[in-house]
């Protein structure tokens, strides 16, 4: 009966610090996938600057040309 019980301890256990690195590695992925996210608005950002500014250029040739 106590070996059962030992059993049934260590499998509680071992649940709960598998259960822990889980927790532990949900909390990383969360992590990265905000990085991503602000990569993302970063470069968003970044490429509207350079459409703007592409089209800045458009204009100013357009004037040196008429």
């Amino acid at each position: 009966m106590l070996d059962s019980v030992g059993n049934v301890a260590s499998a509680i256990e071992e649940q709960h610090a598998v259960t822990g690195e889980i927790s532990s590695n949900m909390q990383s992925a969360v992590s990265a996938i905000q990085d991503i996210e602000n990569s993302l608005i970063r470069i968003t950002g970044a490429f509207g600057a350079v459409v703007t500014a592409s089209g800045d250029v458009k204009i100013n040739v357009e004037r040196l040309v008429a």
